[in-house]
């Protein structure tokens, strides 16, 4: 079959080690968005052709105008595109835009693979809701302790949506707790005058920083994906190591890394290992924050 063909030339996640059957990922699918993945320009053309084709067999059509197409690499996000980083991808002979960043499932994918501009999005998101409640925020009629309940069940939500597969820096953190103290300080009616610490302010609040709201989200989704059967996709993306060579300079922090960092900070543990945090996740996360 002609898709059999290229799943076994555009393979994107290879697991080579002995034992263990190769996995290979081209589509992330859900209801009725769908992101085709692919190492090559020809690979990715020749998969969304197919995918035109046994569409159409069910009387479905792809939207060229919806359609759009995104090189990942570490300079990707910066125009104009140099010519490794341009694709030319057509929808039955329609091109489609190519793009430095996507909204996938109410998430902003950037193409140099870094989280900053979902970072924003989450934060003016989370500022609108917040401004939304104004009134609730200056009224002398409910209690503060109820006050903090609803902003954390209808901003910080809002905030933190997709928070569990991010992997922040401290730069990235500062910038939520720098939100995160403005609106406490505003619901208990804090002036800048005051001179109250930010440790006060979470005292006063009886809430936790954001950092752990993060970090607690991060653990139990990590305990979720080692509880899943062996055969999910997600056990063997959580182990892939990349293909390819590694660029000048130093990594960037990767997922797992803060799950490491997450895992010895709720533990007590400085030095956890990654199969630690396994062992002690399979009955699940139940950190409070």
């Amino acid at each position: 079959m002609e898709l059999n063909k290229v799943i076994r030339k555009g393979a994107l996640l290879q697991l080579p080690a002995p034992g263990v059957e190769e996995k290979l990922l081209l589509d992330t699918d859900y209801a009725d968005d769908m992101a085709m993945l692919d190492n090559s320009k020809e690979g990715l053309q020749e998969t969304t052709g197919l995918l035109c084709k046994y569409s159409a067999y069910a009387g479905l059509k792809i939207n060229d105008g919806k359609t759009q197409s995104m090189v990942v690499s570490k300079s990707a996000s910066q125009r104009p595109y140099s010519k490794n980083d341009t694709m030319d991808i057509n929808v039955e002979g329609l091109p489609i835009q190519q793009v430095s960043n996507f909204t996938y499932l109410g998430a902003i994918i950037s193409g140099n693979g870094t989280i900053d501009k979902e970072l924003s999005a989450r934060i003016q998101k989370a500022s609108g809701a917040f401004y939304q409640l104004s009134s609730i925020w200056y009224s002398r009629n409910i209690k503060t302790p109820t006050k903090i309940r609803i902003y954390k069940a209808a901003v910080l939500t809002i905030l933190l949506y997709g928070s569990e597969v991010w992997n922040t820096t401290q730069t990235q953190m500062k910038r939520f707790e720098v939100f995160h103290h403005r609106c406490l300080r505003r619901i208990l009616k804090i002036k800048w005058f005051y001179h109250v610490s930010n440790a006060d302010v979470l005292k006063r609040a009886n809430i936790t920083p954001v950092d752990t709201f993060v970090r607690a989200a991060r653990l139990r989704w990590f305990g979720h994906v080692v509880r899943m059967p062996e055969e999910r996709i997600l056990i063997y993306l959580l182990h892939w190591i990349p293909n390819g060579k590694k660029s000048r300079g130093r990594s960037r922090k990767n997922w797992l890394s803060c799950v490491r960092e997450d895992a010895a900070i709720f533990t007590g543990v400085d030095n956890i290992t990654i199969e630690d945090a396994e062992q002690k996740l399979q009955t699940g996360f139940t950190g409070e924050v």
